[in-house]
């Protein structure tokens, strides 16, 4: 039946699409003093992902493991045409990967009560 056919689908967008736990690449990058700019030269600098058309791949090895997803969103560009950009958002298992990764190049997590320092 229709229901068990679509039943992936929205399993889907439910765990996935749907979720407020996905992360993007900056939050995680801010946590460790970084720029998501710099955190996305980084994982491409270590084989992780690669740009393609403006939009971050990961690399097979990683793909498949449930790291990440696409979250798309709609725009108007600069000659008024409705389109669509898709955006790699990390799960909370791919924020523990880049916890790994992070950590064995040396970089740290920053203690977040540093911005609450008294004055």
């Amino acid at each position: 039946n229709q229901l068990e056919i679509a039943k992936p689908k929205v399993e889907y967008y439910n765990e996935v699409l749907d979720s407020a736990s996905l992360i993007t690449i900056t939050s995680i990058a801010k946590q460790y003093g970084l720029s998501g700019q710099t955190l996305n030269r980084l994982l491409y600098a270590w084989g992780i992902q690669y740009d393609q058309g403006n939009i971050w791949v990961l690399y097979q090895d990683y793909a498949d493991k449930g790291y990440a997803f696409y979250e798309e969103f709609p725009y108007t560009d600069s000659g008024g045409v409705q389109q669509t950009h898709q955006l790699l958002k990390w799960t909370q298992k791919g924020k523990e990967f880049l916890h790994k990764i992070l950590t064995s190049h040396g970089y740290k997590q920053q203690r977040s009560d540093k911005q609450c320092a008294i004055v």
